[in-house]
């Protein structure tokens, strides 16, 4: 199995250092396991980087046990299991999680900008609408279809404000604000933009409101 893994066959290993199984940087980190249980202690799922015999880094999991001979280690004996796939995994997982974490951020940015571009002519439309409506020289029929454009747009506003919430919502830090409203005031607001495609193509739109 470790020829298989490491390349090496028995007769290149058998009576060499231990060390030979890995990388000079790692030969602190080996040694100190080893320590570990001759002293008697078990290591178990433990990740140690070894050394190939081409010289190629092979991540393993190892769990290692002492062999006690009157309450001393006369040996060791242990699992070594290549992880390299579960390892190239572990990094595939992790690019997509920051290409998600970059498109999030490039959505949030689009969104903040989108919602400053709406809100511009919107913020007109509202205010000369709000303009027109105080008029008194503007007739009553001009006035409640002015009321329309003004109510239709600032539902259009709470819907942009709506739209940035979202990113809240992901981050998880939105709050619930509970406040007041005219339910029948929103069911008529809605029912008038609905009436106004409804006539666009043709049809009939009747809204009825249990009282």
């Amino acid at each position: 199995a470790l020829q298989s893994m490491l390349g090496y066959s028995p007769e290149e290993v058998l009576g060499r250092e231990f060390t030979t199984l890995f990388p000079e940087t790692e030969f602190a980190l080996a040694m100190g396991v080893l320590d570990r249980v001759i002293g008697g202690e078990r290591v178990e799922l433990l990740e140690l980087p070894t050394r190939s015999k081409a010289g190629r880094s092979v991540p393993v999991e190892v769990s290692i046990a002492p062999v006690l001979k009157d309450g001393k280690a006369t040996g060791i004996q242990g699992i070594a299991r290549d992880i390299t796939e579960r390892k190239r995994a572990e990094e595939e997982v992790g690019r997509a999680v920051e290409a998600a974490e970059a498109a999030n951020r490039a959505k949030s940015i689009f969104l903040a900008n989108m919602s400053h571009e709406l809100r511009t002519p919107l913020n007109a439309i509202l205010g000369f609408s709000e303009m027109i409506g105080r008029d008194h020289a503007t007739p009553p029929p001009i006035q409640e279809k002015v009321a329309i454009i003004n109510r239709s747009g600032e539902h259009l506003l709470g819907m942009i404000n709506d739209v940035l919430d979202l990113s809240k919502i992901e981050a998880g830090r939105s709050e619930v604000e509970q406040e007041a409203f005219d339910l029948l005031q929103m069911l008529e607001d809605i029912g008038h933009m609905f009436e106004m495609r409804a006539k666009n193509a043709g049809l009939e739109f009747i809204l009825e409101l249990d009282p």
